[in-house]
């Protein structure tokens, strides 16, 4: 018996494109 495992678990490569959106987004209102 399988059971299907949640996804509730965050992905690492999906924090890893956050933090890079978030730092991107700060940049440019520093800069504006």
């Amino acid at each position: 018996m399988r059971r299907k495992t949640p996804k509730i678990s965050i992905q690492p490569k999906h924090v890893l494109t956050f933090c890079t959106v978030v730092c991107l987004i700060l940049i440019f209102l520093s800069f504006r």
